[in-house]
């Protein structure tokens, strides 16, 4: 689950909603696995919000061919 070149990923934090594909991001450029939320703090750990995120995405869609 990447952005189109020059967009942030669409990843929100699982705990508050925020937006943090833009962190994520920039971790995955500096080679970082986890980052905290900038609102509520939660560590994150980036591959594994993007895995779920994708899967989420991939229900989704089956949900509406369906």
């Amino acid at each position: 689950m990447h952005a189109e070149p020059g967009q942030p990923s669409q990843l929100e934090c699982p705990r508050c909603g925020h937006l943090v594909g833009a962190m994520a991001d920039e971790a995955d450029r500096r080679g970082e696995t986890h980052g905290n939320c900038g609102e509520c703090g939660l560590d994150i750990e980036w591959r594994k919000l993007r895995e779920d995120a994708v899967a989420r995405s991939e229900v989704h869609t089956s949900e509406l061919q369906s």
